[in-house]
């Protein structure tokens, strides 16, 4: 159907930041208020997990905790999804609570089945135990310690969104995975721990820490493939979540087609023969933040999936378990990040984006003015398309490069290049696989709003309208939420960690009858909660 420009929610989903109606009174206890209402205080439920010292040790079971202290019976481990990647460990985690005015919805039946299936899993969290402990971890984890004691770990509260489907709230963090040692041992001293008997875990950390996490936590770890979790955590935040999916258009116009003759590097307002009438580019006026409305699951497919990260990786998905990658390309994110730091002297990403943030392409760029000294009106071309990238450098004298060009203006046109390059792929790729819809994902992405930018305008270009450059307000944030989804279909499927019997827990774990000191530089409020 048409696209609108305002996002429009489905039923059964919540946008962020915006409460329900209120559908009548109640005489049931309110909710407590969801982490990021309590940010920013040391709670007040934190002591109680103390343990005194006649508390033996707990029993672990096949599917339960058996112990005689206040993590008896529970298992909240349908609450996590965890994604450890090479560089950010992202978690999400679920609470069953709401804003104001949310009223249970109906039956999940119009649910994709993996989904259907975690939100039969959460109702083992409705008894007192897991609803104990589910208090001790939200509380936990909205202290304001733990921020203090790990300085990595960061909480997208802006992110976080309602589920009616689910019936909670989903929540947003991450943190360094060089931090991952820090963390398992601050785990590791906590009593929370006894309280998850496995973890939903995807990416390539979650090979690497499996052995840490089952044998310092006795957590089992359910690993999930990688593609899978992105594949299905995309599905569910697209159908889910009003205003997750965006675009970009032109800045100004609702409607842009008086642009859609010119070629993506044409200058606003030039003609077949006239030179340029205004100094800024159609494409670097794309810049007006567009939200698309939810897609019913049924309408999702098929759709290509663009992945930048330090290469690029081009999916196409057809439906529920059915995807293939169908192309991809070593010049991505890594090769910008790598070239530019050869051409800049710059060391990280960050600041090489502001620095193109800057610049100005056309000082390295040869243009078609440059070889024919006009536009080329014969084949379309004004004078102020690329012809050749950094191509100006040709015939500039080698010790001329450096004070002709600024390290900006060289990262603009690296950066440029490389986008255009992955636009056109993308592009090509959707032709060639007939979908309309690409997404684009990646590092790459986060924060770089110019490739953002150039790719809409791009795809919108080069189809004529008739495909669509579209990003996700979750970005990074996929494979956890897979993780955690998928999951629920392997939990109960699986063995203890290691094969063990959690009849005699090895000493190593918290489980065992010595429980480990907190680590030494843990801030006093959380080294009250560890177990002596």
């Amino acid at each position: 159907g048409e696209m609108t420009d305002a996002p429009v929610p489905l039923a059964g989903a919540q946008p962020r930041g915006e409460a329900a109606p209120v559908a009548g009174g109640g005489g049931g206890a309110a909710s407590p208020p969801p982490p990021a209402a309590r940010r920013g205080r040391t709670s007040p439920l934190l002591p109680t997990l103390a343990v005194s010292e006649s508390d033996g040790p707990p029993v672990r079971t096949r599917g339960r905790l058996s112990s005689n202290d206040w993590t008896r019976g529970a298992d909240i481990g349908a609450i996590f999804g965890l994604d450890v990647g090479g560089s950010l460990a992202k978690l999400v985690f679920f609470e069953r609570t709401a804003p104001p005015g949310i009223v249970r919805p109906p039956s999940a039946s119009s649910l994709a089945k993996p989904t259907m299936e975690r939100a039969r899993s959460l109702e083992v969290l409705n008894t007192p135990a897991c609803s104990k402990a589910l208090r001790s971890f939200y509380d936990f984890m909205a202290s304001e310690e733990i921020t203090k004691y790990l300085g990595s770990v960061v909480h997208e509260d802006h992110l976080a969104f309602y589920s009616q489907d689910l019936g909670g709230m989903i929540h947003f963090v991450h943190f360094a995975t060089s931090d991952m040692d820090r963390v398992l041992q601050l785990i590791r001293s906590h009593k929370l721990a006894h309280a998850v008997l496995r973890l939903g875990c995807t990416g390539g950390g979650s090979f690497k820490y499996q052995k840490e996490i089952e044998e310092q936590l006795g957590v089992q770890v359910v690993a999930v493939d990688e593609m899978e979790t992105l594949v299905r955590g995309i599905e569910f935040v697209v159908s889910t979540v009003a205003g997750e999916c965006y675009t970009y258009k032109l800045e100004g116009d609702e409607d842009a087609e008086e642009d859609k003759e010119r070629d993506p590097l044409v200058e606003d307002g030039q003609g077949a023969e006239d030179e340029p009438t205004s100094a800024k580019k159609v494409s670097e006026r794309w810049t007006a933040k567009v939200q698309r409305p939810a897609v019913a699951l049924q309408d999702i497919f098929p759709y290509l999936l663009v992945s930048i990260g330090s290469g690029v990786s081009i999916v196409r998905v057809d439906g529920f378990n059915s995807y293939q990658r169908v192309s991809g390309s070593s010049i991505g994110g890594g090769t910008f990040f790598g070239l530019a730091r050869l051409i800049t002297g710059c060391s990280s990403y960050d600041e090489l984006l502001k620095l193109a943030q800057c610049g100005d392409a056309t000082k390295c760029d040869m243009l078609v003015g440059d070889i024919y000294g006009r536009t080329f009106s014969k084949i379309g071309l004004a004078s102020d398309v690329v012809a050749s990238s950094f191509g100006r450098l040709m015939s500039m004298p080698t010790e001329d490069i450096e004070q002709l060009t600024k390290p900006e203006d060289r990262a603009r046109a690296l950066l440029m290049m490389i986008t255009n390059n992955i636009g056109q792929v993308a592009y090509l790729n959707a032709v060639q696989h007939n979908t309309s819809r690409i997404y684009f994902i990646g590092n790459f992405l986060r924060r770089n709003k110019i490739s953002c930018h150039r790719l809409s305008y791009a795809i919108d270009y080069w189809s004529s309208s008739q495909m669509e450059a579209r990003f996700l307000e979750h970005e990074g944030y996929f494979g956890a939420l897979g993780a955690w989804i998928l999951s629920a279909s392997q939990e109960e499927d699986l063995p203890l960690p290691l094969g063990q019997s959690r009849a005699t827990p090895p000493p190593s774990s918290p489980n065992g009858p010595h429980a480990p000191e907190p680590p030494a530089d843990a801030p006093a409020a959380l080294r009250a909660v560890f177990p002596r």
